[in-house]
């Protein structure tokens, strides 16, 4: 269980904390009040400014969707809020309106009417059944370019085939430009704003920050509500002899489950303490915009802290660091050596030089993956085309063929 509390992220912890409180009479709140309200947004200056329980007051997408459509009648609301628990993080239903239909005991032509209403609400282009019915949904009539280009040419579009493509439309080079910039303004995914908020509502577990030339470290407990052993707990210990058996198993088993919790806790607190310190001085050029992520691997950091590597590894997991370079997952920070004449970098530092040649290349004259290989070997840097593919697909970023524009 000591691990389990080491290995949970911070709201996760906080919920247990909070229903652990709730049923062991041995634990009580060390303050008046546990859900205080906090600041949230911007820059994290103290532990006390970041609090998720604001983060979760932000407007969802179905609250978005309902307060543009107040004036439908009940059946509709109710079709309405099918389809949207049908719908993929994207904002898409895959399904067709028949099968929908059948699912939820209505017509075709009543789900086909809310299916319409649903992809004409801001962001446009809800609950359609793939992306170019998605863009489709989007574009004024009178674009019939557009709309030729979507509807008849779209895999010669993803796979960068322009010159077939204007030979097809009978266009030039000027005029498919102008389609693509167009193209480009439509929303490919219009629900991912609402998934990537969700996502990104990440409350740090760590708070790095530099005060007056000196760096200080914060664990970001104030967001956790304190607890201690309840001030009932001598007196009833006193009068332990008046218990019946039943009462004594009961008042024992949640007394050492009380001092268990806060234990667990401090051990929990401790061990992400020295965690922050091994990382602020192996990463100290990283966090003054100095340099590079220098090598650090889960077994190293589990040698200097004296645990075996799976606690090692239980205690970074789901964990954040907020720096004034940003938030970061605690994992980042740990991959491998890739050596060379220029010197050892981590994985990490070796994803974001290739991520950067990437990045500066001509849009019309993208490089290769050997072109990347040399350039990193001109530089010191021993790496194989092949290695080069890995990195550059753990990235995602498509090949040089697929990067091309016009």
């Amino acid at each position: 269980r000591s691990l389990g509390i080491l290995q949970m992220p911070m709201a996760e912890l906080r919920a247990a904390l909070l229903k652990e409180i709730e049923i062991n009479p041995m634990l009580d709140l060390d303050c008046c009040d546990p859900d205080s309200d906090y600041i949230a947004g911007g820059y994290v200056t103290s532990a006390a400014d970041y609090d998720l329980d604001s983060i979760a007051q932000r407007e969802t997408l179905e609250e978005h969707l309902f307060s543009q459509v107040a004036d439908i009648d009940e059946k509709d609301k109710s079709i309405l809020s099918f389809l949207l628990g049908r719908m993929d993080s994207l904002g898409f239903v895959a399904e067709s309106d028949e099968t929908l239909a059948s699912s939820l005991g209505v017509s075709p032509t009543e789900m086909a009417k809310v299916r319409a209403l649903l992809g004409s609400l801001d962001p446009k282009g809800l609950g359609s059944k793939n992306v170019i019915e998605c863009l489709l949904s989007q574009i004024n009539g009178s674009d019939a370019g557009l709309i030729t280009l979507i509807s008849d040419h779209f895999d010669d579009l993803l796979a960068h085939r322009y010159t077939k493509i204007e030979r097809a439309m009978c266009i030039d080079h000027a005029t498919l430009r102008s389609l693509l910039t167009r193209l480009k303004m439509l929303n490919f995914q219009p629900a991912k704003i609402f998934s990537d908020e969700r996502q990104n509502s990440v409350v740090p577990d760590i708070i790095l920050k530099k005060i007056y030339g000196k760096w200080q470290i914060d664990l970001n407990d104030r967001y956790l509500p304190k607890i201690r052993m309840s001030d009932n707990y001598k007196s009833m210990l006193l009068h332990k002899d008046r218990w019946d058996r039943a009462d004594r198993k009961f008042f024992t088993q949640s007394a050492l489950g009380a001092k268990f919790l806060v234990n667990a806790l401090n051990r929990r607190s401790d061990m992400l303490m020295k965690i922050s310190e091994v990382l602020l001085t192996r990463q100290l050029e990283f966090f003054e915009g100095l340099g590079s992520l220098k090598p650090l691997i889960l077994k190293e950091l589990a040698q200097i802290l004296g645990v075996h590597q799976s606690t090692a590894g239980r205690a970074v997991r789901d964990k954040y660091l907020q720096s004034p370079r940003g938030i970061f997952c605690l994992k980042y920070f740990f991959s491998k050596k890739i050596g060379g004449p220029g010197g050892e970098l981590s994985a990490n530092a070796l994803m974001e030089k290739i991520r950067r040649i990437i990045a500066n290349e001509k849009k019309d004259r993208p490089v290769s993956d050997a072109e990347v290989c040399n350039i990193l070997q001109a530089n010191g840097i021993a790496l194989t085309r092949r290695a080069v593919t890995k990195y550059r697909n753990a990235m995602k970023i498509p090949p040089s063929r697929h990067r091309k524009f016009l």
